[in-house]
């Protein structure tokens, strides 16, 4: 019978491979863990947050949360979908820690909340109304004339409600509640509503999916309803650190071109001239 001869050497490698598998076991055990971070949207505002056809939630903040996170490995995020009201009660609570949902600026939550150092969007608000209407042109024809809106809170909102308790008292804008964007201008044109606030991007996402135009009117840069300096993410007081290194990850989307072909997805041929608008902004 023949005996196979075993190397000297084998010992030797087995304790090599040992070692080896230890040492990775311990690596693995001894891998940071990442942090865990919450982020509020509502999937109700097209093109900043919505579900497509699929069913999947998108839009810009949603993709550029995805992107700077991509860029941030130590943490790990999920996405908390709610109304706006919802979510500033959850970071409130510090249920939530950001919300990417399109926030702008006011006293009252910039004494509450941290906002990024930048603005990552902006948009020129219009009121939209049906095709060739002309009685309708600014915030004050608005007055007594029925007009639909999300219920999530929004700036707009809050301007109207104190419009109509100080400028409009005696004849105050209708608002209805609970109406998203599409409906909206669905009912603008169907003569539901009177008017609608909208961008110049929605009504071009309108007209693409419905085939149907709407006359709008820009309000002017400088009144309350097109006054801020964007939009921007928005942190529970307790997230510092989070806020500081998403500031730079987003500033670093901004050079290497990632936030300009976000827009470009979302807002076609007004891409670069939102993105002019977020670089020229003046941040207060």
């Amino acid at each position: 019978m023949l005996r196979r001869k075993l190397s000297p050497l084998l010992p030797l490698v087995l304790i090599v491979s040992a070692f080896l598998v230890i040492s990775a076991c311990e690596g693995a055990a001894a891998a940071p863990k990442k942090t865990k971070i919450l982020v509020g949207t509502s999937g109700l505002i097209y093109p900043v947050t919505f579900y497509d056809e699929n069913n999947n939630l998108t839009g810009v903040d949603v993709v550029l949360t995805e992107e700077i996170f991509k860029r941030l490995p130590e943490y790990e995020y999920e996405w908390y979908v709610a109304e706006l009201a919802t979510l500033f009660i959850a970071v409130d609570t510090n249920k939530i820690q950001m919300i990417a949902h399109n926030i702008g600026k006011n006293p009252e939550r910039l004494a509450k909340y941290l906002y990024g150092a930048k603005p990552h969007n902006r948009g020129i608000p219009v009121i939209a109304v049906k095709k060739g209407r002309t009685d309708i042109q600014t915030v004050d024809d608005l007055q007594g004339k029925t007009v639909p809106m999300v219920g999530d809170g929004s700036l707009q909102e809050l301007f109207f409600e104190k419009y109509n308790e100080t400028e409009a008292k005696a004849n105050p804008v209708k608002i209805q509640y609970g109406v998203d964007l599409q409906a909206s201008l669905l009912g603008v044109s169907n003569g539901k509503y009177d008017a609608s606030m909208s961008s110049v991007v929605g009504l071009d996402n309108f007209y693409k999916t419905y085939g149907i135009e709407l006359d709008y009117y820009p309000i002017p840069y400088g009144h309350e309803l097109n006054d801020s300096d964007g939009a921007y993410l928005v942190y529970h007081p307790d997230q510092t650190e989070l806020k500081e290194k998403i500031d730079v990850v987003l500033q670093e989307i901004k050079d290497d071109g990632t936030l300009l072909r976000i827009f470009e997805r979302f807002y076609g041929a007004h891409a670069r001239e939102i993105l002019d608008q977020v670089n020229q902004a003046k941040v207060r």
